[in-house]
């Protein structure tokens, strides 16, 4: 179990550094679901029992930061109209 805390650790600040060189906002959103996602993954290896908190807890962060935040951000680049990024 401690084996897998470990990966997701070292996965997510591989995410972290990989997001420092992306100049694309849609890569970036879509790294930073992937984040989420791997975060949302955390509480599994943690909990020894899976209780109902580690399941409200994934669930909320797979609602909020792998679902509504991308979307959102996806709907403000088309209202904005982003073309290119830097």
């Amino acid at each position: 179990m401690e084996k897998w805390l470990e990966t997701l650790l070292v996965l997510l600040l591989l995410i972290d550094i990989y997001a420092l060189g992306i100049s694309r906002l849609a890569a970036l959103v879509k790294l930073m679901a992937l984040q989420g996602l791997v975060l949302a993954l955390l509480p599994w290896t943690i909990e020894p029992v899976h209780t109902m908190h580690c399941v409200i807890l994934s669930l909320g962060v797979l609602i909020i930061k792998v679902i509504l935040i991308p979307a959102f951000v996806y709907r403000a680049i088309a209202k904005v109209k982003i073309k290119r990024e830097i």
